[in-house]
């Protein structure tokens, strides 16, 4: 069997949403699902991509390579929130599809990357606290349910 290119998870709404809140905790929600699969396969990914379908059925997507291969969901929401401000920035009337993917594939503790001289070069980081928080989560939802604790909505 092939191994993984990427992890997944999209969702078409019943009815378009046109209500940022309403869409970005949906697409959160996605993203949380993504990092739960990556962690339970023992992978982190370097890429977050982030996809959108509006009510003409055009579809958008933007990703972004991270210097660091990641596996929190601290770290993989501020990519997901970045990218999809900038999408919306294009896309501003009601959407009826939204997904998030992870790619890019690493080993957990592979080899680390090397840190840029100036601040802008900083990847985005991930501390142990992320980490232990995003597996401690895990633990609850596979004993207690998918739905057993949401993130709540606000900025890193």
């Amino acid at each position: 069997r092939a191994p993984r290119k990427q992890i997944s998870h999209e969702r078409t709404f019943g009815r378009d949403l046109s209500d940022d809140p309403t869409l970005r905790r949906r697409l959160l929600a996605l993203a949380a699902r993504s990092g739960a699969d990556l962690r339970a396969a023992g992978l982190r990914a370097r890429t977050v991509s982030v996809k959108l379908r509006d009510a003409r059925f055009r579809t958008r997507s933007m990703s972004s390579t991270l210097r660091r291969a990641v596996e929190s969901d601290a770290a993989i929401r501020r990519t997901t929130i970045r990218l999809f401000e900038s999408l919306r920035a294009t896309m501003p009337g009601p959407l009826r599809l939204a997904g998030v993917a992870l790619s890019g594939f690493g080993e957990p503790g592979g080899a680390a990357a090397q840190l840029g001289l100036f601040a802008a070069d900083a990847p985005a980081e991930e501390s142990a606290r992320d980490i232990a928080l995003a597996r401690a989560l895990d633990q609850v939802r596979r004993r207690f349910g998918p739905d057993a604790l949401h993130q709540g909505d606000h900025s890193d």
